[in-house]
């Protein structure tokens, strides 16, 4: 068995799986194109949305580093200061 095998036929496995409802859901091939495009628009959405979280991540990290950087830097003033 080839690598990643067993992912591939799982896709193809649950790709096969969809069809077969929609068929019987008597879903027509205009509402499996739309099917098709809102789970594409959730998959970009999702990528988005993580961009967005480590964005967000990133940002407090940088924040929390300035604290840090400043409150020493705070202190160090304090003691010249005495």
């Amino acid at each position: 068995m080839q690598p990643g095998s067993v992912d591939g036929h799982l896709a193809v496995d649950l790709a096969q799986g969809g069809e077969l409802l929609l068929d019987r859901l008597r879903v027509c091939a205009a509402g499996r194109q739309r099917v098709a495009d809102l789970c594409l628009l959730l998959r970009e959405g999702n990528a988005l949305l993580e961009q967005l979280v480590v964005g967000t991540v990133q940002v407090v990290d940088q924040q929390r580093h300035a604290r840090i950087v400043l409150c020493r830097q705070g202190a160090s003033h304090r003691r010249l200061g005495s």
